[in-house]
């Protein structure tokens, strides 16, 4: 008994046993199949492909016999087929990148264009991961989530000089990438603070008191670069910061000081642009990322407009990097009985205007924080204000570089005890 299915219906049937013959392999089906079927008559048996249902990339070769064919009902043998003669050119857009893809007009497509995504995307490549396309136009936002309805779009699509052109975007499921957050849908669903809906619900908490006791130790010349580098940017500039590509100049400024600082006794801490960072709730990229001992300890925001809509991307952001710096721990483990690191902070700024964020504890339910604004106002003459926020950063960067750096040099001590014991406990098998 023979299952098969016509690529791109829902249903498989069972092939008629006048198909079937002694020793007849898939090159005579597929004639079989061209002659009786009237959706096949214009199509030519070698245009026909047949696949196993779990695996739409790899043909089945056409001299596979018949007989080894093991087929069910749910698991029947696929065959695919051209629809037209035109190529359907995909053009698909994953974050910041876009790609180009062409393939035949075919039953096919999808898992052709499907394949073709995974090896462009190597955040993609990984089988695990599920992803789904989302189709824009003028009125709504379709999502594509399977060939039924990839090949619907096809049908609504003009050909032009033989090809069928459509753009679309990836997403990932079950994560959004952090700019498609809303503050109301992080609270709730990924921070699980349920009686919170607005920024104005978050705690505020004062950063110039939780670093009060901490000297940045920043030297005279470190401090005259910096405000000689914030003048001639705010110089260049006309004194005015229009747009978030220049907005960058002056945060480059803060970020890089304090990093250059706190990298001279912790050699780890680095300062990364544009880097990408994915979690199990969000992914993208973000402007600014500070690592120490390989874990993120600050992600900052550059936004000149929507600084509500990037304070809930920053959220989404500290918890992704909350739960790289956590690893191995238990996400409702009380992280602070052990000591390790399990804080991580944020930055939203346009340049002039400051808003630190802190996300503490565990992922279950972490504790956040909000700080006031810092106004940075560049036509001060000493720039008092700017030195102030670079003192915070620098601040903020030494202790949890402190942390990091207490805490793995327990754990290289750790390590070596328990190497000891155990040289110990074969020493003594040896002697006995």
């Amino acid at each position: 008994m023979l299952w098969i299915l016509p690529e791109g219906r829902k249903t498989a049937s069972e092939c008629p046993s006048a198909y079937i013959e002694p020793d007849s392999m898939l090159d005579k089906l597929a004639r079989r199949l061209c002659k009786s079927q009237k959706y096949l008559k214009d199509i030519d048996p070698h245009d026909i492909e047949f696949f196993s249902y779990d695996d739409r990339i790899h043909p089945i070769r056409m001299s596979t016999p018949l007989s080894d064919l093991n087929t069910t009902d749910s698991n029947p043998l696929v065959f695919r087929y051209p629809l037209s003669e035109n190529i359907v050119v995909t053009n698909v857009r994953f974050l910041r990148s876009s790609i180009k893809v062409r393939v035949p007009h075919s039953t096919g497509t999808w898992y052709m264009l499907v394949d073709a995504t995974r090896a462009n995307y190597e955040k993609l490549q990984d089988g695990r991961i599920s992803f789904y396309y989302y189709y824009l136009d003028e009125d709504a936002e379709e999502t594509i989530v399977d060939e039924i309805l990839f090949n619907h779009l096809l049908r609504q699509t003009s050909a032009h000089k033989n090809e069928l052109i459509i753009n679309l975007s990836v997403g990932i499921k079950g994560k959004k990438a952090y700019t498609d957050w809303n503050i109301e849908e992080v609270l709730k669903d990924v921070l699980r603070q349920e009686h919170r809906t607005t920024i104005t619900d978050i705690p505020q908490f004062n950063i110039e008191s939780e670093f009060s006791n901490m000297n940045p130790e920043l030297t005279e010349n470190e401090i005259n670069r910096f405000t000689a580098n914030i003048e001639a940017n705010w110089r260049i500039f006309n004194k005015s910061i229009i747009n978030e590509a220049s907005a960058r100049f002056f945060i480059d400024s803060f970020m890089s000081s304090a990093v250059s600082h706190v990298n001279r006794e912790h050699s780890s801490m680095i300062l990364c642009v544009e880097q990408l960072l994915n979690g199990t709730r969000g992914y993208g990229y973000v402007d600014y990322l500070v690592k120490c001992y390989e874990i993120v300890v600050l992600v900052t925001e550059a936004e000149l407009e929507e600084i509500h809509k990037r304070i809930a991307q920053n959220l989404v952001q500290l918890h992704t990097a909350l739960e790289q710096s956590l690893g191995k721990r238990k996400r409702g483990e009380d992280v602070h009985k052990d000591g390790g690191l399990c804080k991580v902070y944020g930055i939203v700024t346009t340049g002039e205007t400051w808003r630190f964020l802190r996300l503490a504890g565990c992922l279950t339910k972490p504790e956040i924080g909000l700080s006031p604004e810092f106004i940075c106002n560049f036509n001060e003459v000493d720039q008092t204000p700017a030195k102030s926020i670079l003192r915070l950063i620098t601040c903020l960067l030494k202790s949890q570089a402190d942390i990091l750096k207490a805490e793995t040099e327990k754990d290289r001590e750790s390590g070596e005890v328990e190497q000891d014991d155990t040289e110990r406990r074969l020493a003594r098998v040896r002697t006995e």
